[in-house]
């Protein structure tokens, strides 16, 4: 068995059981198998055990608190955001070459060179309107994919939406009731679509997010989850 040390805030400190020297191990690595940074050889580090405390080696008058609840289990799986650029497919591509197009003029303009027949002031003037104009939009569209997500944790989902003003809506695996997804040709075919999930005793759809990739496979996710 590893020999637990003196710890510290972040990690705890192993005896290697290979050459006896003591290892800090990072809290989060506990109950992995690791491998000791001095002879290199594998050995697993446990998690500190509670034991239980009789009733005499509590001093007289000592207050005890109660724990009531267990510890939170529940994780973060995966989180979702709308793909944005990829329903504006075409906008996007285009503000992309005028980006790269702009890149290319303020880079001539600035050597002093003419471009296109374009003289350098110009050509460095336009070109930076240009890769303004283009970089905003294409700034627009990633905020607006920010605004929302869907986080499938360990035990349900959760909506956010919203930056200055957030929102959440969240609906246990348990009290799913109805999915509904909405998806037309083009969606299909560039893999995403709109989602809606309603629970228990709700005539609403509590949660809905447009344009998440591949729907189905949410959907899929969620009907596995419930058991």
């Amino acid at each position: 068995m590893n020999e637990l040390q003196e710890a510290t805030t972040d990690t705890l400190n192993f005896k290697c059981p290979h050459c006896d020297r003591v290892v800090g191990v990072l809290q989060h690595l506990l109950g992995d198998t690791i491998d000791c940074p001095v002879c290199e050889k594998p050995f697993r580090a446990e998690a500190p055990v509670a034991h239980s405390v009789h009733q005499s080696e509590i001093v007289a008058g000592a207050e005890i608190p109660t724990v009531e609840i267990p510890a939170d289990d529940e994780h973060v799986d995966v989180v979702i955001h709308p793909v944005v650029l990829r329903t504006n497919f075409l906008a996007a591509l285009l503000c992309a070459v005028l980006l790269v197009g702009a890149v290319l003029g303020l880079v001539m303009g600035l050597a002093g060179d003419a471009w296109l027949g374009i003289p350098a002031l110009p050509l460095l003037i336009g070109s930076g309107v240009v890769a303004l104009v283009a970089g905003v939009f294409l700034l627009k569209w990633y905020v607006a994919s920010r605004m929302q997500s869907l986080t499938l944790t360990s035990e349900r989902l959760i909506y956010r939406f919203g930056i200055i003003h957030r929102g959440t809506s969240e609906v246990r695996y348990d009290d799913v009731r109805n999915m509904k997804i909405d998806q037309n040709l083009l969606e299909r075919l560039l893999g995403f679509g709109d989602i809606a999930i309603s629970s228990s005793g709700q005539d609403e759809m509590e949660i809905v997010i447009k344009d998440v990739p591949n729907p189905q496979a949410i959907a899929e996710d969620v009907r596995r989850r419930q058991g």
